[in-house]
């Protein structure tokens, strides 16, 4: 479904910017979880809900001709973008704000950041794989809890002292 793989594609990012900036995502996912939490805006509805237009026209013509890639290299260059305000945020409502893009005063996001995302070569990533291991690690433990949680609530049938066996 389209909730696993945007799901996939969040732990994938994850993964990246693990490799590129260990400090920096063991302090985002301490502080929030995990990246499908936020990476909701950027990755499943293209930005358009919190890049201001001026900004949004480019950032869609950068995923027109980079695709899915031009997705992580977006998200690894914001990260690197407000690396001080999202080590230095203390509460989990501030780093929500500063990904989600809002009152960011000069550290906005601009065409400078799009320079710096095209800046990454993920050229050598192997997607495939990338995907693949986050699926098996992060997604698939995920809904097997939630299966088995199912599961467990369609066996707590009620029984009323009342009834007959």
């Amino acid at each position: 479904t389209e909730a696993v793989a945007f799901a996939v594609d969040a732990w994938t990012f994850s993964g990246l910017l693990q490799e590129r900036d260990s400090e920096l995502s063991e302090a985002v996912l301490s502080k929030i979880g995990g990246p499908q939490i936020y990476a909701q805006k950027w990755f499943t509805v293209l930005c358009i809900q919190c890049l201001p237009f001026e900004v949004l026209i480019p950032y869609l013509e950068h995923f027109l001709t980079g695709g899915y890639v031009w997705l992580f290299q977006f998200a690894l260059a914001v990260h690197a973008h407000l690396r001080e305000e999202l080590m230095g945020a203390r509460q989990p409502d501030h780093v929500f704000r500063l990904l989600r893009f809002e009152d960011l005063g000069p550290k906005a996001i601009t065409t400078d950041v799009f320079a710096s995302a095209l800046a990454y070569d993920l050229s050598t990533v192997d997607f495939a794989a990338a995907r693949e291991a986050a699926y098996k690690e992060k997604v698939l433990p995920s809904l097997e809890r939630a299966r088995a949680l199912a599961a467990e609530a369609e066996d707590d049938e009620i029984v009323f002292s009342d009834e007959e066996d």
